[in-house]
């Protein structure tokens, strides 16, 4: 299972907690962290302890390409996620007044490329306090499912539709754009 804990020191410090103690839940499954090749490996060490736990630099499309599942920091990594087939729940969790002020100045329905794109639900998105370990523990173990599977997989043929095959990055700014009117 790849953990994508985002690429900025505050976005680790915040999202990379939960999703260790997540591991504890589901020993059946290698956890592998996708490091952001600007954060020192050491940031990532501090937080494993006796974890068993990979770190992975360099090579965060393998691993996606490889993993049975993501659980990701919300961003450009969402989109890149579903373009690799791998089931993914989008997490997210900033400071209370950053995330008041933003909620205030930006009206989104969704935080993830995938959903904003799909203009829908299509992967699950525990943002702020909705991101903590009861709701990812519960909502992995859904992700596991058979039937949760067909659905993001069909989400995810839905997605590659609408970016198509040449200009895909001028269609995903299109898309997010009209999807905030």
């Amino acid at each position: 299972v790849a953990l994508l804990p985002g690429s900025r020191l505050q976005e680790i410090k915040k999202n990379l907690p939960v999703f260790i103690e997540l591991t504890s839940y589901f020993r059946k499954y290698q956890f592998i962290i996708a490091c952001a090749p600007n954060i020192n490996l050491q940031i990532y060490k501090s937080y494993l302890k006796n974890s068993s736990i990979k770190l992975l630099q360099g090579y965060t499309y393998d691993l996606l390409y490889y993993s049975s599942a993501a659980i990701v920091s919300s961003g450009t990594a969402t989109l890149e996620t579903a373009l690799f087939n791998t089931p993914q729940l989008v997490c997210y969790k900033t400071d209370k007044i950053t995330y008041w002020l933003g909620k205030k100045i930006i009206k989104l329905k969704y935080i993830s490329l995938v959903n904003l794109i799909l203009n829908k639900p299509a992967v699950v998105e525990l943002i702020q306090d909705d991101f903590n370990l009861k709701n990812l523990v519960k909502n992995f173990s859904k992700l596991l499912k058979k039937n949760e599977l067909k659905k993001i997989s069909k989400n995810y043929e839905l997605l590659k539709s609408k970016l198509g095959e040449k200009g895909a990055s001028k269609k995903t700014a299109q898309l997010i754009f009209e999807s905030l009117n």
